[in-house]
């Protein structure tokens, strides 16, 4: 390793300040076992501080990374921490495996496995977790969920960060220390004035006047001043007062370095005397030693950014000499250099040299991020129109679309122009309108990647207009060109589109292959944001197949994966809503559904809107809310424009005939439905079934169903499996369907098929996964009959919030963990509880990705939130079964111990109530088989005493014994009940021997 990096401050343990104190209670918090640590709080607090403690004492295992302003791309972000892992001695040989196009989840996963093979547990510390982006956030989180029991992630950071912790301290995977365990106490504050020397202080007044904040206190103790009004930047203008005013000229300059030394204010031109660092060091400015050079803290350089820009042309020089010289190393930083320097020319070319990286990415909120800080006008063409198609990706449709128009309109417009309009105008549903714009923008295709875009944007478009066999050209030619190119996601963003094709050739085959191939390179190539285009066609496939936990464990995955793209969430929920539909699982569905319409209205996207709306007024009718889907109906189509009403006309008019249906009016709904398949003949659109089979349900209700008519519907369904789906969640009226065709002895093919398809996926239907929680005897839990570790204490969590599922007080947080924990401290209780919890979860997640949790909590950051059980699953407990169970023979064989190792009043309460019962069936029996068996009775007379400890049960068995002349057997009865008297826990059996 190049000594450059060994002793860059990126990575360098920072040195121990001249004047700090311990902190051990915060270090204390440290050594707790949990996942994540977040230190979140103002700049001044001490965070870095107390983590560099920390990291010090622990000698090894320690990847200690500060952040910078080029980690809000992930790809820096990933390349720093492995640089951080390397020097910790992790040999990295996934990581350097990687070939150079490896994506965001290649890497992660390679990190993850090298650190995962490390010989000990290793602790990554980010320091300045403000530095990071959505998507930045996104992989540090990926990565702590990939890493292995034992690793542990550290952060320190300001309120706001995009890395937050709350989901994580929510399921009791991480700690927050805030302002409050990080200000100093009154003894803190007295320590550190002795340190100094200062004289007499008030350490409580100086303490109180700042609410403990660390930063301004010591900086008052360094310069002597009053407490009370100075601020921080006040305090450090008061330091700088001794220094000579030839060096005070020239500190402002260093603001513009991320760090500092000689060298590196030398290279900026600067005349600061030999020592110059040791004396501001000396005065108390925030400094940290950081190897060969040193960091100022973000007050410091803040107090020297305010002086600096008082003197406007310097501070454009020094921002501008600072950018050419960071610009290779760092281009984000460079870039924010160029712009401060008023030299946005200086700052496109570093732009633009991001573009394609940001584009294999799909880091649109990054794009956006960088490009909005420019004045847009010295943005170039081509990142003018990125950021329009930044916005459009971000959810932002109108600013998008109004950037891209403008480009049009004053003839700056490029490929990447028109490929954005296509996408607009093709989510809005306004198909000849977005052909018009590929027919403009091919001819600026230059480059592949343009030409591909614009070539399966056409294919799309042509299939929306009715004129399928026209796009299987292009879309044919879209996805040879991106297989040539080599790029995965150009290659799923093709087959997608050439899957859509065929699907309204009617080959749905075809389409399937494709789209599984689609979805099988995203896969591989870890890009889970670029299959969204497979997922609905995928779920329709796999729901027609009658593969429905299939088609759920996909799209909730998917839905994880893409967290940060609000399409993605959209297109997911609908079609997670429609495969709780088909599962029977309608309250579930509407719930899903509505954000599913929510999403898409705020987006702009119409016509999925569209279909999310039809879906959920028909669940809605379902459940017999014909009321609330009519107010939801009006509502929806009442925040449309007449264009963008037009827009989903044919699926406005068969929700409209569904619910006159509903509501009585069947002439009036059959009119409407007829008019539906009249205007999808009209635009060549595939058979819609749903509304064919509609139409039969109303000619039903009116007496006038024919034999042609069915046939019809028989034709319809046989051709098109993916209708099957639509038939399974509306099986009632299937069934009164064929009770017509069979009462009038019409033979309809669909009938058979449908019913043996039917039973098909009767057999594959929604089945909740078992959890075994065996306590009797040990501690074991096994899902699916396989066994899983949890830990003891998730065994016990689980079969207390079995045995106390109807007690909602009693399962409530705060009551369980003084319950498992009592001997702790109610917050180390709290935190042992949410551990568990997240163990658990995780391992059970492991075996049952579609279960994300088994124990739930009532409400996130909720102390005494009542906890409950998942319902996704079916759970059995060995302890409440024996409870349940009356019959002796059973009980006999099968009764041991309940938690046998716990020592807990709770289990040893339990325990007692178990072996009651157990005693009490046994002794019922053992009067029962009294003259018939005395054998058995006797054994479980002897047993039923031993789990009782009762002085009745032990005069029941010596009255048997005198009974059946068994003088042992009166004789060691008799020395139970002695020993019973004297408060001893006597053993029967032991005692007859």
């Amino acid at each position: 390793m190049s000594r450059a990096i060994r002793l860059n401050p990126r990575f360098a343990l920072p040195q121990p300040l001249p004047t700090e104190t311990q902190r051990p209670h915060l270090l204390d918090l440290l050594g707790r076992p949990v996942r994540a640590v977040f230190f979140v709080a103002p700049s001044g607090y001490g965070k870095s501080v107390v983590l560099a403690q920390w990291a010090r004492q622990q000698g090894s295992g320690v990847l200690w990374l500060r952040l910078r302003e080029d980690d809000q791309d992930p790809r820096s972000l990933l390349t720093g921490i492995a640089e951080a892992a390397r020097l910790a001695a992790v040999a990295l040989d996934a990581w350097d495996a990687l070939p150079p196009g490896a994506t965001r989840e290649q890497r992660i996963d390679a990190l993850a496995d090298d650190l995962n093979a490390a010989p000990e547990n290793l602790t990554l510390i980010l320091d300045g977790g403000d530095h990071l982006s959505a998507e930045s956030a996104r992989a540090v989180l990926s990565l702590l969920d990939r890493l292995g029991d034992g690793h542990r992630l550290m952060v320190a950071q300001h309120a706001g960060s995009h890395l937050s912790a709350a989901p994580l301290v929510a399921s009791g995977q991480a700690m927050l220390i805030g302002p409050e365990q990080l200000a100093l106490t009154p003894d803190e504050t007295a320590a550190l004035a002795q340190q100094l020397r200062t004289g007499p202080v008030d350490a409580h007044a100086l303490q109180a006047a700042y609410a403990g904040w660390p930063a301004p206190i010591l900086l008052t103790l360094y310069s002597h001043t009053q407490p009370g009004t100075p601020s921080p930047a006040e305090l450090i203008d008061h330091l700088l007062l001794p220094l000579p005013s030839a060096v005070q000229t020239q500190l402002p300059a260093l603001s513009v370095l991320e760090h500092w030394s000689e060298a590196q204010a030398h290279a900026l031109g600067l005349t600061l005397p030999s020592g110059w660092l040791g004396e501001l060091l000396r005065l108390g400015l925030p400094i940290t030693r950081s190897a060969d050079a040193s960091v100022p803290h973000d007050l410091l350089r803040q107090v020297l950014d305010t002086q600096l820009q008082a003197q406007p042309e310097r501070f454009r020089a020094l921002h501008v000499a600072q950018g050419v010289h960071e610009a290779t190393s760092q281009p984000y930083r460079a870039l924010r250099h160029f712009l401060a320097g008023g030299r946005p020319d200086l700052a496109v070319p570093l732009a633009e040299a991001l573009v394609s990286q940001w584009y294999r990415a799909a880091d649109w909120q990054l794009a956006l991020t960088v490009l909005t800080q420019f004045p847009q006008a010295a943005l170039s063409a081509n990142l003018r129109a990125l950021l329009g198609l930044a916005r459009l990706e971000t959810g932002d449709a109108d600013g998008g679309l109004a950037i891209l128009l403008a480009q049009d309109q004053d003839g700056s417009a490029t490929a990447t122009s028109y490929f954005g309009l296509t996408i607009a105008e093709f989510r809005r549903g306004r198909v000849e309108e977005g052909l018009a714009w590929v027919a403009k923008g091919l001819p600026f295709a230059h480059e592949e990647r343009d030409c591909i875009q614009l070539l399966r944007s056409r294919a799309s478009l042509l299939v929306a207009s009715g004129r399928p066999s026209e796009a299987l050209a292009p879309a044919e030619e879209g996805v040879q060109r991106a297989e040539a190119l080599g790029e995965a996601s150009l290659s799923i963003a093709t087959l997608t589109v050439l899957a859509y094709v065929y699907d309204h050739l009617d080959q749905s085959d075809r389409a399937t292959e494709m789209n599984e191939r689609a979805y099988q390179v995203g896969l591989q190539a870890r890009l889970p944001h670029r299959i969204m285009p497979t997922i609905h066609p995928l779920t329709l496939t796999y729901l027609s197949r009658g593969e429905l936990a299939r088609a759920e464990t996909m799209v909730q995955q998917f839905l994880h994966a893409t967290s940060a793209y609000p399409l993605g969430i959209a297109v997911a929920e609908m079609a997670l809503g429609l495969t709780y539909l088909v599962q029977g699982r309608t309250d579930l569905a509407i719930t899903t559904l509505e954000h599913s319409l929510t999403h898409h209205l705020d987006h702009g996207t119409y016509s999925l809107a569209a279909e999310a709306l039809n879906l959920l007024v028909d669940a809605l009718r379902q459940t017999g809310r014909q009321q609330e889907a009519r107010a939801l109906y009006h509502r929806v189509y009442g925040l449309y424009t007449p264009a963008e009403a037009s827009l989903s006309y044919v699926h406005r008019l068969y929700t409209d005939a569904r619910l006159l249906f509903a509501e009585g009016q069947p002439d009036l709904a059959l009119a409407l439905v007829e008019q539906v398949l009249t205007l999808s003949a009209e635009r060549q659109e595939r058979a819609f079934y749903a509304a064919e089979q509609f139409r039969a349900e109303v000619l039903l209700s009116l007496g006038r169903l024919t034999h042609e008519q069915l046939l019809h519907l028989s034709e319809t369904y046989l051709r098109d499996g993916d209708t099957y789906l639509e038939a399974t969640y509306t099986a009632d009226v299937i069934q009164r369907l064929f009770a017509v065709s069979t009462a009038n002895g019409w033979d309809v093919p669909m009938f058979r098929a449908f019913f043996v398809r039917h039973k098909a996926a009767l057999d594959t239907w929604y089945v909740k996964p078992r959890l075994q929680i065996e306590t009797l005897g040990r501690r074991r839990l096994l899902v699916n009959g396989q066994p899983l570790d949890v830990g003891s204490a998730g065994v016990e969590l689980l079969a207390y919030l079995v045995l106390h599922a109807a007690s909602e007080g009693l399962r409530r947080q705060d009551h369980l963990a003084a319950t498992l924990w009592e001997d702790a401290e109610l917050v180390q209780a709290r935190q042992s509880l949410r551990t568990a919890r997240s163990v658990l979860n995780k391992a059970v997640r492991q075996l049952l990705p579609d279960v994300p949790e088994v124990v739930i909590t009532g409400g996130r950051g909720v102390q005494n939130s009542a906890w409950r059980l998942s319902e996704d699953v079916e759970i059995k407990l060995d302890a409440l079964e024996s409870l349940r169970e009356t019959d002796p023979d059973k009980l006999e064989g099968r009764y041991a111990t309940f938690l046998p190792e716990s020592e807990s009043t709770w289990a040893v309460d339990q325990r007692r109530v178990i072996q009651q019962h157990v005693a009490a069936v046994l002794a019922r029996s053992a009067e029962a088989l009294d003259a018939s068996d005395p054998d058995t009775a006797l054994r479980r007379l002897v047993r039923a005493a031993e789990l009782a400890q009762t002085v009745e049960l032990f005069t029941a068995v010596r009255a048997f014994g005198t009974r059946h002349q068994v003088p042992a057997l009166v004789a060691g009865a008799e020395r139970a009940l002695a020993q019973a008297s004297e408060g001893e826990t006597p053993l029967l059996s032991q005692l007859l021997n």
